[in-house]
């Protein structure tokens, strides 16, 4: 997974050209409707399970990657295992900065426990899937863009 975080903040044209991504098809989404300095640029791997976001800038500020949508990610994960508990993922990254039971709610739906780990450059989220211990999307951030 640090070949992913190592792209964090890089630029939208080094990224695109990286031997990572160069050769997947994406569909290319801009969030125009925001305010200027918050306009964002996606990029979606929709036949590789991952998902990426730029800021106004155009560097990288987060990565969403998928275990099922997509068609679920399989490349460079680092050793990733999608089958992992939350437990598994607690023993093997150590204390979470934050983490939170499965919730519900009538406006968003469901939403599966999540643990989250804050470093000095970047964040790591790991989501599970609402009716299964296992994990269901990581998300890595930049830590000035992290919630």
């Amino acid at each position: 997974m640090n070949e992913l975080i190592d792209l964090l903040g890089r630029s939208e044209s080094q990224v695109l050209k990286s031997s990572h991504f160069e050769k997947w098809a994406y569909v290319k989404t801009v969030d125009e409707d925001l305010p200027e300095h918050m306009v964002r640029t996606h990029y979606t791997f929709a036949s590789n399970g991952i998902a990426l976001s730029f800021d106004v800038h155009g560097c990288l500020i987060s990565l969403f990657i998928y275990s099922e949508k997509y068609g679920g990610f399989k490349d460079f994960a680092g050793g990733v295992d999608f089958e992992l508990t939350r437990t598994d993922v607690l023993r093997l990254y150590g204390a979470a900065t934050k983490q939170g039971e499965r919730s519900y709610s009538p406006y968003l739906g469901k939403a599966g426990a999540y643990v989250r780990f804050d470093y000095a450059s970047h964040v790591i989220h790991f989501q599970f899937f609402y009716d299964q211990d296992r994990i269901e999307m990581i998300t890595l951030m930049s830590r000035d863009v992290a919630p």
